[in-house]
């Protein structure tokens, strides 16, 4: 899918070796929910708009820790009318400031987290789920690795997961989904 997008001459040169693929992003803005899925439905073909989901919970609460951060980058920390609508909030009668507290930024870092490891496990799981249905994935190892291992490297994390976990256990996981 993210053959079809362009890139700018400039964020090519930009971005070397390792970060080239980030160039697919360039003029975009992850800030939002919507543009989320929007991204993931163009670049992978996959809609991961699934009302009541875990990874639909985690976007909206990311949609709204963005509204907070737009405050503070672009208005001194006062809720514009959107903001406040978009929190469902209703706006005070005259324009209230608000500052971050620490327990404020770890919450909203913590919201981060979650969205982006929310996010990872779904769309691993709906790639290889997609691969077992399709036949990329046979159920040899052998076979299976060149296109498992990478896509594995791509998602795990050994801070996450706290300690190393080789790709062919998880292989052997996967081949037991339903």
């Amino acid at each position: 899918m993210s053959d079809a997008s362009q890139v700018t001459l400039f964020a090519a040169r930009r971005y070397e070796n390792d970060f080239l693929a980030l160039t697919v992003l360039e003029g975009s803005s992850l800030a939002d929910a919507g543009e989320i899925k929007k991204r993931t439905k163009s670049m992978l073909g996959i809609d991961i708009n699934k009302p009541g989901s875990s990874l639909e919970e985690a976007l909206n609460e990311f949609s709204k820790a963005c509204h907070f951060r737009h405050a503070v980058a672009h208005a001194a920390g006062v809720l514009s009318a959107r903001n406040l609508l978009a929190l469902g909030v209703d706006p005070p009668d005259d324009p209230q400031q608000f500052s971050m507290t620490v327990a404020g930024i770890q919450e909203i870092s913590a919201i981060c987290e979650t969205v982006v490891r929310t996010y990872n496990r779904d769309v691993f799981q709906r790639l290889v789920g997609g691969w077992l249905g399709d036949g990329r994935l046979n159920g040899s190892w052998d076979t299976d690795r060149i296109i498992f291992e990478p896509l594995f490297n791509l998602f795990y994390s050994v801070l996450d997961n706290g300690s190393q976990v080789d790709s062919q256990g998880i292989w052997r996981e996967v081949m037991r989904m339903p």
